[in-house]
């Protein structure tokens, strides 16, 4: 071991973060150090065996040396946290399938099934996303274009997109719920028209006050000048 390697040691011993390790590690690889940076990645992995980047390097370095059943064991152990990981695509698929973004979860879970084929449910809601495809009327209906509707005070308009949405998907508990939710809380329709006297009357005294603000300002202006 020559000096340098020493040092490396001494490095690695003293680093404390994992994106520190992986850095010293590419650095150790750009410098042509094989040996070095298999005995580094093997330390990392004592303290982060589910880093994915520092087994990679591992996995490449065994390959590059001709250590070929080495590096095919890390390949495995990597394809299996990847197949884990990829868990959070159907996740995703559930999301945007809940937002009537079927065109997106659908690329989601072929994402996930491209991981994980044997997925029976994964399938079942593939199917079901590419029916429900057909169904979708327009971008605007969807739950969060009703959802901003609501936040901007319009219910009866979210409310009647929400109807729009449970004809497309009748089974759905939580679209239904909303929908409810929304008709008990649409004001007849008298109250309502109040509320907008209300609104109006308030933008009046509004305009009223800034007019004379402008008016005050005015004759400053022309006092001073």
């Amino acid at each position: 071991m020559d000096v340098s390697d020493k040092i490396y040691d001494e490095i690695m011993d003293k680093i404390a973060t994992p994106q520190s390790n992986l850095l010293l590690i590419k650095l150790l690889k750009d410098r042509g150090k094989a040996g070095s940076v298999i005995k580094a990645c093997l330390k990392s992995l004592e303290f982060s065996p589910d880093d994915i980047a520092i087994r990679g390097l591992l996995a490449e370095t065994y390959f590059e040396q001709g250590y070929a059943g080495l590096a095919e064991s890390e390949i495995d152990n990597i394809c299996l946290k990847i197949n884990k990981l990829s868990e959070i695509y159907k996740l995703q698929a559930a999301l945007f399938k809940r937002e009537g973004r079927f065109e997106e979860a659908i690329k989601s879970l072929k994402l996930y099934s491209a991981h994980c084929p044997d997925d029976k449910e994964a399938k079942d809601l593939l199917s079901e996303l590419n029916a429900n495809l057909g169904k979708e009327k327009s971008v605007l209906l969807t739950p969060t274009m009703a959802e901003i509707y609501f936040k901007q005070g319009e219910i009866e308009e979210a409310a009647n997109i929400y109807k729009e949405i449970v004809k497309a998907f009748p089974d759905d508990r939580q679209y239904r719920t909303r929908l409810n939710e929304l008709e008990n809380m649409n004001e007849p329709q008298e109250v309502k028209e109040s509320g907008k006297e209300n609104i109006k009357e308030k933008k009046l005294r509004m305009i009223g006050t800034m007019e004379k603000w402008l008016d005050v300002i005015e004759k400053r202006k022309a006092s001073s000048s």
